[in-house]
């Protein structure tokens, strides 16, 4: 009797590659927005601790910081005694609106829509994704963050193509008062859907 041939064919080993081509397709993007998603915690101590020092700023003064303006790092660090200098993948801005409530007052809108039943919001703090090293980035609506020439270089995980997620000009978002832990039902900034947990989302940075 002949020996059965051992080894594989070539039928089989284009079926094997090309599972793995599939498979490779579908798990790299998970595992780059699981990364993303990581790096995007940076911001997140940083937005707490300067939505805490608004609180008690307010406190003890009757209104938020700052007089002389809010989107300008430099301005938050000296009157919030911040150190934001060596977060070089973001430049923090804080979004206030009501000039009954707030030392410095923008014209730009909150980056999500306010649902039924929200409480009213007083301030949003942003962590907009940085890219280069310039003192100056943009955020949603044009809204300008200016910072320390001082400020350490972004570490290179923030993209820079106009249409993916993760990328400059993109922000990470805390909002006060907090919303209910939830989805949006209707869009904000960039027809984006907002997931909110603690006050705090990541959908903006996170959608192209």
């Amino acid at each position: 009797m002949r020996l059965r041939q051992l080894g594989f064919t070539l039928i089989e080993l284009m079926v094997v590659v090309t599972v793995i081509g599939i498979l490779a397709a579908i798990a790299i993007p998970t595992y780059r927005g699981y990364v993303r998603a990581a790096h995007l915690n940076e911001a997140k101590p940083y937005l707490l601790d300067i939505a805490s020092k608004e609180r008690s700023y307010k406190t003890r003064n009757g209104v938020y910081c700052c007089s002389g303006g809010n989107l300008n790092e430099t301005v938050l660090t000296t009157g919030l005694n911040l150190d934001l200098n060596s977060t070089g993948n973001f430049c923090f801005v804080v979004i206030c609106r009501d000039s009954a409530i707030c030392g410095s007052t923008n014209s730009t809108a909150f980056v999500a829509t306010s649902q039924g039943g929200d409480p009213t919001v007083e301030f949003e703090v942003w962590a907009i994704l940085r890219a280069t090293s310039t003192t100056t980035v943009s955020g949603p609506q044009s809204t300008t963050c200016t910072m320390s020439a001082s400020k350490v270089t972004p570490t290179g995980w923030v993209s820079t193509s106009s249409t993916a997620a993760g990328r400059e000009g993109r922000v990470v978002v805390y909002r006060y008062p907090a919303p209910p832990n939830r989805r949006d039902t209707a869009a904000g900034q960039d027809s984006v859907f907002f997931n909110w947990l603690e006050g705090l989302s990541e959908s903006h940075a996170l959608t192209k």
